[in-house]
């Protein structure tokens, strides 16, 4: 056997830090386009609102 995956091993993982309130979309698309996360754009929900820095939802983003 070359590797053993370790299906016990511990992570601190909190789903509810996972929960976003605001965010720039503008930033997130980047970010997905550069890990190359197409599928998730179509995903996110649309900007209501223009500001200075970008485009800032205030809708929750639920991953």
């Amino acid at each position: 056997m070359l590797a053993e995956i370790s299906q016990a091993a511990p992570i601190d993982f909190a789903l509810k830090k996972c929960h976003w309130k605001k965010y720039n979309r503008g930033r997130v698309v980047e970010l997905l386009k550069k890990l190359e996360f197409h599928s998730l754009i179509k995903r996110l929900p649309e900007a209501k609102g223009q500001t200075d820095k970008g485009s800032i939802i205030e809708e929750d983003l639920k991953l």
